[in-house]
């Protein structure tokens, strides 16, 4: 089920604020206001708040370009997480054998 909510873009200068301005968006994620969300713009993946939920489809324009929020903040956040901690797996992993393929070549002499 797609519900259409309203959100609110985070402040770039000041991360505490959000804009008074609320935009639609389409969404498959059950929200609820204030849940923070990462919301696509024509500029890139942005951080916004969700300022109002079940919003009727006749609110939407037919004009306007209506993009589908598919992530969470926390989502985002965890999987940023995991894919730093998956490169420093891969990369102590690497080092490990090059220690290795270093010291078989001087036990080798």
């Amino acid at each position: 089920m797609t519900n259409v909510v309203k959100v609110c873009f985070q402040d770039r200068e000041c991360p505490e604020r959000f804009s008074m301005q609320a935009y639609t968006y389409r969404t498959a994620i059950p929200l609820q206001r204030n849940d923070l969300v990462i919301a696509p713009t024509k500029h890139g993946d942005r951080v916004a708040r969700v300022h109002e939920v079940n919003v009727p489809e006749s609110a939407i324009n037919p004009k306007w370009e209506t993009r589908t929020i598919e992530k969470t903040y926390e989502d985002y956040r965890n999987t940023e997480v995991a894919d730093v901690r998956n490169k420093i797996v891969q990369d102590l992993k690497e080092e490990t054998i090059r220690r290795k393929a270093k010291m078989m070549k001087v036990e080798d002499l």
